[in-house]
């Protein structure tokens, strides 16, 4: 009867304790995971073997991490920015256009050009053509001119 007993006790269950990892990680240990990655934050979720949001959480609470981060995400920026300045240096026309439609107010990719066609008063795409306003300008009184020198001839 007795090993009746003991057959029918049932083992004893462990407690389950949360796992957290909390404090895993040392701020030098992500700050050296970040460097090469870009700032890519799945880069740097890889290279510590956690997830993401443990390195956003990082990022939040520690000034010297988001410091580290920000930094390597400036340096790629600078190693793009040098990229297409030496592109244009060496004659790339389509990077030249692409900068100077982001940096320059005054260049536009298409230039309009006054046209009467068949009186219509029509305006004349072209498409790849820079110009600015005052060359703009300058084009249409050319243009007037020409037309009013006919008229009179």
């Amino acid at each position: 009867m007795e090993k009746e007993k003991k057959q029918e006790k049932k083992p004893k269950k462990k407690k389950k304790t949360k796992r957290t990892n909390r404090g895993k990680y040392s701020q030098s240990r992500v700050i050296k995971a970040i460097e090469g990655t870009g700032g890519i934050i799945t880069e740097i979720a890889t290279k510590l073997g956690c997830q993401r949001a443990t390195v956003y959480a990082y990022l939040e609470k520690f000034p010297k991490v988001k410091k580290a981060y920000d930094d390597e995400r400036d340096s790629v920026t600078d190693v793009a920015r040098g990229n297409i300045v030496e592109a244009i240096f060496n004659g790339d026309l389509e990077v030249s256009m692409w900068w100077a439609s982001r940096r320059d107010p005054d260049f536009t990719t298409k230039q309009q050009i006054q046209a009467d066609v068949n009186n219509t008063g029509g305006v004349l795409m072209v498409p790849g053509v820079a110009t600015d306003a005052d060359a703009w300008s300058k084009a249409v009184q050319e243009q007037q001119a020409a037309i009013l020198g006919k008229a009179d001839g």
